[in-house]
């Protein structure tokens, strides 16, 4: 995969996928300030400064190595253009390990599966993506159910932060309830 293939926005019916920009900061930074959002991935809400350095890094859009793609959207409301999380993929050769995040005022009203199938299908069928991956941790149930809503899968395979490997199978996609 080529590090010069950049993340474009993407559409729903409700949300746009914005490709994070440092402009986003401040946004992200409020969205994400609850803490219960970290509650099982650890770490706690940063500041707009802490966000405008992160999306410095992340928006050329590859390691500094260029053997991984990084593709990251903002999560933005349709109707009132309010960021409300992000999602990303790492890509390293035919698979992309993909997270999402969503603040926790918005969880709850299936953007996360809109947004993250989004994601996937411009993976899989955009870039011809053959591996799509995702860690979660046992007990997540919310964002377990996302994944499943998504098409992905549980396995087996737990890494040493104790998450669990789920993995893309399309044919066990749901339809999205909005």
């Amino acid at each position: 995969m080529a590090a010069d293939v950049a993340a474009p926005e993407l559409r729903t019916e409700r949300l746009v996928l914005q490709p994070v920009r440092i402009a986003h900061a401040d946004a992200l930074a409020a969205a994400l300030a609850d803490p219960a959002v970290y509650a099982f991935t650890g770490g706690t809400p940063e500041d707009a400064n802490w966000w405008r350095s992160r999306l410095a890094f992340l928006e050329p859009g590859h390691s500094p190595d260029g053997r991984e793609l990084w593709l990251n959207w903002s999560i933005q409301l349709s109707a009132t253009s309010e960021i409300v999380g992000y999602v990303q993929a790492t890509v390293t050769g035919p698979a992309a390990d993909v997270a999402y995040v969503l603040g926790t005022r918005w969880q709850g009203h299936g953007y996360a599966v809109e947004a993250t199938s989004t994601m996937i299908e411009h993976l899989v069928k955009g870039l011809g993506m053959e591996h799509i991956r995702a860690w979660i941790a046992d007990g997540h149930d919310a964002s377990q159910a996302v994944a499943r809503r998504c098409g992905l899968a549980a396995t087996d395979e737990i890494d040493a932060d104790g998450e669990r490997l789920w993995v893309y199978r399309p044919a066990t996609a749901g339809t999205i309830d909005t």
